[in-house]
C-alpha cells in the first residue's frame, strides 16, 4: 500500500472579488443611444443595499445629472438592475469581473462594461519641516591651555 501527502491545494478558479459597495465614479464604454457613444461617466451611490447610478456626462438617451441604472447590490454576482432611458426602462443583468470592473447586459445588443475610477487623493496638508538643531561649533583652545614644547 503506497500513501502519499501532499501540502500542494488542488488548483480552484478564483471568482473575482465582489466590492463591498459600488459607490464611486466609474467610466462606462458600451452605451449605445442611435448608435455607439462615447464613454460615459458615472456616479454611483450605495445607501445600505440600494445603489443608484446617474450619468455625470449625459447623452440624447439619458441627460446629464440623470439616472441611467439602479439595483439592490447585496455584494454577489451576478445581480439584477433596472437601466434606464428616456423610452423607459429595461431589466439588465450585472456581473462582477473584478472589485473595480462592472459588465451589464440589458438583453439587448447593448454590454456596457463599467471601470471605477481611483478614489482622488486627498492633498496632505503642508508642513514646513523643522529646521536642524544647531550643534555647538568646537571651541578653539584657549592659549592658557597649550602647553609649551620643551
Amino acid at each position: 500500500m503506497l500513501l502519499t501527502i501532499s501540502c500542494q491545494r488542488p488548483a480552484t478558479t478564483a471568482k473575482p472579488l465582489a466590492p463591498a459597495s459600488l459607490t464611486g465614479t466609474w467610466t462606462a464604454t458600451g452605451y449605445t443611444c442611435g448608435g455607439p457613444t462615447p464613454p460615459q461617466l458615472v456616479r454611483v451611490v450605495q445607501q445600505g443595499t440600494l445603489a443608484k447610478a446617474t450619468k455625470l456626462r449625459g447623452d440624447d438617451c439619458v441627460g446629464e445629472n440623470e439616472p441611467t441604472w439602479e439595483a439592490i447590490y447585496l455584494g454577489r454576482s451576478p445581480f439584477q438592475a433596472r437601466l434606464f432611458n428616456r423610452m423607459g426602462e429595461n431589466p439588465a443583468t450585472v456581473r462582477v469581473l473584478g472589485p473595480d470592473k462592472l459588465e451589464m447586459r440589458d438583453g439587448t445588443e447593448q454590454v456596457i462594461v463599467f471601470v471605477r475610477q481611483p478614489a482622488p487623493v486627498s492633498a496632505a496638508p503642508t508642513t514646513t519641516p523643522a529646521p536642524a538643531p544647531k550643534t555647538p561649533a568646537k571651541a578653539a583652545p584657549s592659549p592658557s591651555s597649550k602647553k609649551p614644547k620643551s
